[in-house]
């Protein structure tokens, strides 16, 4: 989904933590990254694979990232808070994302 429909998602459902999977560019991904509450990201085999082919922690993603041809791809950002993906889809305007809810509330 789009920033904006990701946004509104991200409003509309409470839940105790989120992981977010961004598909984007190289530099958008390492602003995202960048952020001081992200703490590890998964890769994935490819854009289109659905098991996570590795987890690392940020400093040796940035290496990862930059290392990295492909014009666009994939990461996920486990255990996030709500603040956290928001300011994130906000630096992140271009790029595509699944926001994951864990522990949904239901009010």
């Amino acid at each position: 989904m789009d920033s904006i429909t990701a946004k509104n998602k991200l409003s509309e459902i409470i839940s105790k933590s989120y992981s977010l999977e961004i598909t984007g560019n190289k530099n958008e991904i390492l602003v995202a990254i960048s952020h001081p509450k992200v703490q590890t990201a998964d890769f994935f085999n490819s854009e289109k694979e659905k098991n996570i082919a590795e987890t690392v922690y940020v400093d040796e993603a940035k290496k990862k990232i930059n290392q990295i041809e492909d014009s666009n791809f994939r990461i996920k950002l486990e255990n996030l808070d709500r603040l956290v993906i928001s300011e994130i889809i906000d630096l992140c305007q271009n790029a595509s994302f699944n926001i994951h809810f864990i522990t949904i509330s239901p009010y």
